[in-house]
């Protein structure tokens, strides 16, 4: 059976080095062709750690090789656009680090352009792969929880206040892994977005505003899916208490369930009313099977490519995040409710 062999851009980066170079290292499948970045003495020592067969500096080598199938793009998020369109009209199938692009107009040219030259388009959102996140799914599918009422999301780090623009503000960097996991968890599309700020509250954070131009250090937002059900996004940038990467707490008419809990430490927490919440809650920590870290992300990927498969995420889905984003936007400035737009 053919291997898959990769170009990636960005192989120096945080994101490459702590998740994605080892979970495509444990792949069946895979052969790393070729590593760029900007340092060639760095990836000097990425190509003796993956076995990578050529290092560059520049990325448009990558697109020129006939040998590379897939380009695995892990820059920021402002080179998205250019590297994919180039990728894509090199006949290259694309795994992209989210998010798909700094506008909705960007995102939807990068994928009108990956459907016009048929290659494959996955944007990485890397919380709905996690172990606890697939279990949580099965859960709340399962009806368990019975009659879904309330949840409420936390995507919060303790990242440095000076960066956040580079990186498109918190709601895009962040906060997108919270709207792809909400989607992912109940299997249904955010309908509508409110968006809800406080300035300037809080210990240590003197000077914080709240605003969604790209540079915003905290926001609050307030979902309605499909169903009806509420959700209360919170998403920190220098939150000193931090969360580990996401929590959430779902609750429903028969129990409540909690997700990857900050003071425990536990992946899930469930408790079930059977007979009321008067006559008492039976908790309990659901077993959880581990894997490899990132391991099942990047081989629905790459088995999409062997195999003929479609089961990673899409270009579609990873325009819907940043359509909340937007949404939550023109609802700072109205004051209302507004609608995700739809990509075309």
């Amino acid at each position: 059976m053919k291997k898959i062999r990769l170009g990636v851009i960005g192989a120096d980066s945080g994101i490459a080095k702590e998740y994605h170079l080892p979970a495509l290292a444990r792949c069946e499948g895979v052969v790393f062709e070729t590593a760029c970045d900007i340092n060639l003495d760095r990836l000097e020592v990425i190509k003796k750690q993956y076995g990578f067969n050529k290092i560059t500096t520049d990325y448009k080598e990558i697109l020129s090789d006939p040998e590379i199938d897939a380009v695995v793009i892990l820059t920021k998020v402002d080179l998205h656009a250019e590297m994919s369109i180039a990728a894509a009209k090199a006949k290259k199938h694309i795994f992209m680090q989210k998010a798909i692009g700094l506008s909705l107009e960007e995102a939807q040219d990068i994928i009108d352009t990956a459907r016009e030259e048929g290659v494959k388009l996955t944007i990485s959102y890397m919380h709905r792969y996690f172990d606890e996140s697939i279990k949580a799914h099965e859960i709340i599918q399962k009806g368990t929880l019975g009659e879904l009422q309330f949840v409420r999301m936390r995507n919060s780090v303790k990242n440095p206040e000076s960066v956040v623009a580079s990186y498109g503000g918190c709601v895009m960097d962040i906060g997108g892994h919270g709207m792809d996991l909400i989607r992912y968890l109940f299997g249904q599309n955010v309908k509508r977005v409110k968006s809800i700020f406080h300035q300037g509250a809080g210990i240590g954070t003197s000077g914080w505003t709240s605003n969604l131009n790209g540079d915003e250090l905290f926001a609050f937002l307030l979902y309605e899916l499909e169903d009806g059900t509420k959700v209360i996004h919170e998403i920190l940038w220098s939150h000193i208490a931090k969360t580990d990467r996401f929590e959430v707490e779902i609750s429903g008419r028969r129990g409540s369930l909690l997700v990857r809990n900050t003071l425990t430490g536990a992946k899930l927490h469930l408790g079930i009313a059977e007979n009321g919440v008067e006559n008492g809650i039976e908790w309990s920590s659901p077993e959880v099977e581990e894997s490899f870290f990132g391991q099942y992300q990047h081989q629905l990927f790459i088995d999409d490519l062997r195999f003929g498969k479609n089961e990673s995420l899409t270009g579609e889905d990873g325009f819907a995040p940043l359509a909340i984003l937007e949404a939550a936007r023109r609802s700072m400035e109205s004051g209302n409710w507004e609608e995700p737009f739809k990509v075309k």
